[in-house]
């Protein structure tokens, strides 16, 4: 009977009972023109808990953001992101928390949206030394939006099975396009947001830093190319010289011969 109490106090402290409302209209956390330090990924949403993860080791009792979205496969390499949006219809949920192919964003406020910075500028160097990027989130003054309490991350875990499914119902039965689904950890609750406008601008988020990254890339690739060349010039030189010294070889064999 303990252990039943146990677990039932657990349940309850966690959310599991927690009645999930999802509302329209404006976002129930200010994060419009607050800047972001942020990593993307690739993968099922659950992968994106190592960046999670990652960020609140670097910065950590700080407000959290991570943003999903589902894409179809590029029809051709170089096909953006903005062009591969999974649309079949109009009022289509675009996140699906089961999907193992979801685009996503983690990061860490580091001005919000009032221009107050939330973070020390070592904070900043040390994001800046560990590969983040910063961007200043875009604003939606209409959006579908739900909350749940942070207790930990089994309160995540509940979350995304009792919000998700609340959430995509109402928007399928108003008939919505709401995309990309944000999650902010701030404090003692989590919010479920999905804008309703400006959607472009937040899907621009991942193209801009799958362009950088892409870059990135083909810097190591041009460095990689150019350490390859002084390899080649190095054994050229030794040829090179090695020759010489056959050359000189032969010359003194000769002078000896003569003598």
């Amino acid at each position: 009977m303990a252990l039943v109490a146990t677990v039932a106090i657990a349940l309850i402290y966690f959310g599991i009972f927690d009645r999930v409302e999802v509302s329209t209209g404006a976002p129930p956390f200010a994060f419009a023109g607050a800047q972001l330090a942020y990593k993307i990924g690739k993968g099922k949403p659950g992968d994106s808990g190592a960046l999670f993860t990652e960020v609140c080791s670097i910065v950590p009792r700080k407000t959290t953001l991570g943003m999903f979205l589902e894409l179809e496969e590029a029809t051709e390499p170089e096909q953006p992101i903005s062009e591969r949006r999974t649309r079949a219809t109009t009022f289509r949920p675009t996140f699906n928390p089961a999907a193992d192919d979801c685009h996503y964003l983690v990061g860490v406020i580091t001005t919000d949206s009032a221009g107050q910075e939330v973070v020390t500028e070592a904070d900043r160097a040390l994001l800046t030394e560990k590969g983040f990027k910063f961007a200043t989130l875009p604003g939606s003054e209409n959006v579908v939006f739900s909350k749940f309490p942070y207790r930990g991350i089994v309160s995540v875990v509940v979350g995304l099975r009792r919000v998700y499914p609340s959430l995509l119902k109402y928007i399928t039965e108003h008939r919505l396009c709401a995309y990309p689904a944000l999650e902010i950890y701030d404090r003692d609750t989590i919010y479920y947001v999905l804008p309703l406008s400006q959607q472009s601008q937040f899907v621009a988020l991942f193209e801009t830093a799958e362009a950088g990254n892409q870059e990135e890339e083909d810097e190591d690739q041009e460095s990689g190319d150019e350490d390859d060349d002084t390899e080649i010039d190095e054994e050229a030189y030794g040829e090179e010289a090695d020759g010489d010294d056959d050359s000189e070889a032969a010359n003194s064999f000769s002078s000896f011969e003569e003598l």
